[in-house]
């Protein structure tokens, strides 16, 4: 058995390196298995059509409680991509964080920053370093899912106050 492999080995070596082998392959490709290059497909755009964008102003209709139909785009958006941050769950944290968006004339948000949270802590013995790295957390993760909000164009840039909610539960 010992002498068998090594021979055997040699020989499938000495076959497959074999041009005049009706069944080996070429250099270049493989006769049987050849077959044209896929084509590659284009990836779609980023930007959603109009019909998907949100409406401006829906900061203020969230806060006075007078919801749109078209405003369910914005939740399915944000509970979809938003995050708990892992600092602001070992604080204990739960609440609001507020983010103003600065929204160009494209409707494209141009800036997010937090602009203010009404957060309590559920959670006893929390270090205040520990419960600053969760708040700050908390308004990073809702700028970076607010940043990818598409609104319709408008004649001016504008800006929005639009408010996350924290909840553990």
């Amino acid at each position: 058995m010992k002498k068998v492999l090594p021979a055997l080995l040699i020989g499938i070596a000495y076959v497959a390196g074999c041009p005049e082998a009706g069944w080996a392959q070429s250099a270049t490709y493989n006769r049987w298995d050849a077959r044209p290059a896929a084509p590659i497909k284009p990836k779609p755009l980023s930007v959603p059509p109009l019909a998907l964008r949100l409406q401006r102003g829906i900061g203020q209709r969230l806060a006075n409680q007078r919801r749109l139909p078209a405003d369910s785009l914005f939740f399915r958006y944000v509970w979809g991509k938003i995050r708990y941050p892992a600092a602001a769950l070992r604080a204990g944290l739960e609440g609001q964080v507020s983010v103003r968006l600065t929204i160009a004339a494209d409707g494209a948000v141009t800036g997010a920053q937090g602009a203010g949270n009404k957060l309590r802590q559920v959670v006893a013995n929390v270090t205040p370093q520990a419960r600053a790295a969760g708040e700050d957390q908390m308004v990073e993760e809702a700028c970076r899912v607010l940043r990818g909000l598409l609104f319709e164009p408008a004649a001016t840039s504008t800006e929005e106050v639009i408010r996350v909610s924290y909840l553990i539960r």
